[in-house]
């Protein structure tokens, strides 16, 4: 399965996560407009409760039925201790409903409810405690006006008071306490009033409908907005991408602009010029080994070549063709043994050599190979000086230490300064043995240290046949590698100091592994290939 691309997946991540927040706050929009609408409805419903009262006493003579105030569709008293509805607008008067499914209120505020009536509407119902008897119906606006001294059987039949409740037969004659801790004057009774729910429905649902339509829209500007927002935001990546293609091996200097790029991609961008610097550097090398290679090869050839001619210019007595086959044959031994050189190095670096773990003597070893180096120093008036305990010894592969030891001797015998002292110390350490040979170089500098163990590096610019071909610290850097360790080269007060570190190898447990003689190991080049 394909993977997504980081557009995707910003544009997936931000998109979901802004949908979630315009969805949090439509529903919390809505929520609160749902509460502000319903108790809006829940105030005018008690309200128009109250002034239902009035509708409740029978109408005088010559008066129309009172209607009821506002969107009420019913108002009736209850009397909580039987359940029944005592008293009720007249047009309501076959009202059935399930007091069951109404709040009734313990106190004096009051408590609302959704019931659903015999005809499928859906009201609702507020419901408030009336604590004493209601005030009796006055007299009409005409009658007030007619003296308090008028006998009372003067007046009106519409004007006299009636009772909204009759007194039952409790023993304190029907009289309950009131909230305010005073007797009251009846029987206490709850007021009921009911509206009809579609008027808020209709608002919520319209209310509802724009949130949605507003939501869509938002979700449509939205996404606009973070394509645009993420299409800018990785804009400097394609311009980066548009950098990297231009580069290739023929134009390896080039380097990839660190400018207005986003901070978290300027890592990434050094770590590619520093692979650049890395690359650079070993195409260079890459070169600077084929030109090298190319030297040293056609140098013993061309040797060859010219001894070949001039003895088939005319001819020879045998001895001097014999002459010319042994100098022939001593520029093809060079040639193989540089060839030789190169395939251990290649193995090296291929990691295809494995090497063996033997016990070897450092001391044994080092005098071995100074024995065959110190005709070579005698001529150069050098002598050496070894500080190598007797009973020194590293579990490590035979001939990768000669090795190394042997190029190390054979660097500092053929350039070092003309009667110097050639340094050798060898001590044990927690892992394995540091080995160290220092000699006078008056004539390298620091950036010659650097370059030591390069491939074909010699500090002479003159190219001569013969063996110093230059490969001679590189095989100690690769062999010290090959066994775990390093090499290194420093420069001081015109000393040249060559170091390796060896760590000590685990030896085998079991018979499987061949011998050490039949594995293969690089040979030493003989004489030393590194020249300061």
């Amino acid at each position: 399965m394909k993977a997504l691309s980081l557009k995707g997946r910003l544009l997936i991540g931000l998109l979901v996560s802004l949908t979630m927040v315009l969805a949090a706050g439509c529903a919390g929009l809505y929520w609160l407009q749902r509460k502000l609408l319903t108790g809006e409805f829940d105030r005018q419903l008690s309200r128009q409760s109250m002034m239902a009262l009035w509708t409740m006493r029978p109408a005088g003579e010559g008066e129309e039925p009172r209607e009821l105030p506002g969107e009420l569709v019913f108002a009736a008293v209850l009397d909580p201790d039987g359940g029944t509805l005592e008293r009720q607008v007249q047009a309501d008067a076959g009202l059935q409903l399930d007091l069951s499914a109404i709040a009734l209120p313990d106190s004096e505020a009051p408590a609302f409810s959704v019931v659903r009536l015999a005809d499928g509407r859906e009201v609702r119902v507020v419901a408030w405690r009336m604590w004493s008897r209601p005030f009796p119906w006055r007299a009409r606006r005409g009658d007030r006006r007619q003296p308090a001294t008028q006998p009372a059987e003067t007046q009106p039949a519409a004007a006299q008071p009636e009772p909204l409740d009759e007194p039952d037969d409790r023993p304190d004659g029907g009289r309950r306490d009131g909230p305010d801790g005073r007797r009251g004057e009846g029987p206490a009774r709850v007021m009921l009033a009911g509206a009809d729910l579609a008027p808020l429905q209709a608002s919520l649902r319209q209310w509802l409908l724009m949130l949605l339509a507003g939501g869509a829209a938002g979700e449509v500007l939205v996404a606009i907005v973070v394509l645009l927002a993420v299409r800018q935001g990785l804009k400097p990546l394609r311009v980066l991408e548009a950098d990297i293609a231009s580069v290739d091996d023929s134009d390896l200097h080039h380097r990839l602009a660190v400018r207005k790029l986003p901070r978290e991609v300027v890592p990434i961008v050094r770590q590619l010029n520093a692979l650049l610097d890395r690359l650079e550097a070993a195409f260079e090398r890459e070169r600077a080994f084929t030109a090298s290679a190319a030297h040293e090869f056609r140098t013993p050839l061309a040797g060859i070549r010219t001894q070949l001619e001039v003895a088939l210019r005319r001819p020879r007595e045998p001895e001097s063709y014999q002459q010319t086959l042994r100098d022939c044959l001593g520029a093809a031994l060079a040639l193989q043994e540089m060839v030789d050189v190169l395939l251990d190095l290649a193995r090296l670096d291929a990691g295809q050599v494995q090497p063996s773990a033997d016990e070897v003597s450092a001391a044994a070893l080092v005098a071995r190979q100074w024995e065959r180096l110190e005709p070579t120093a005698r001529v150069r008036g050098c002598w050496l000086r070894a500080d190598v305990p007797a009973s020194l010894s590293l579990c490590t592969d035979p001939m990768m230490l000669d090795r190394i030891v042997a190029n190390l001797l054979a660097n500092a015998a053929e350039y070092a300064d003309v009667n110097t002292e050639i340094h050798l110390s060898a001590r044990q350490t927690s892992d394995g043995l540091c080995l160290s040979v220092e000699n006078q170089a008056s004539d390298l500098s620091p950036h010659d240290v650097e370059r030591m163990f390069d491939r074909f590096w010699r500090h002479d610019s003159a190219r001569h046949a013969g063996q110093h071909c230059g490969l001679g610290l590189a095989i100690v850097q690769r062999c010290a590698q090959a066994l775990g360790g390093q090499a290194g080269a420093s420069l001081h007060d015109g000393r040249l100091r060559l170091t390796v570190q060896l760590p000590a190898l685990p030896t085998p447990g079991g018979s499987d592994s061949p011998p050490a003689n039949e594995r293969h190991h690089p040979q030493p080049e003989t004489p030393p290939c590194q020249a300061p």
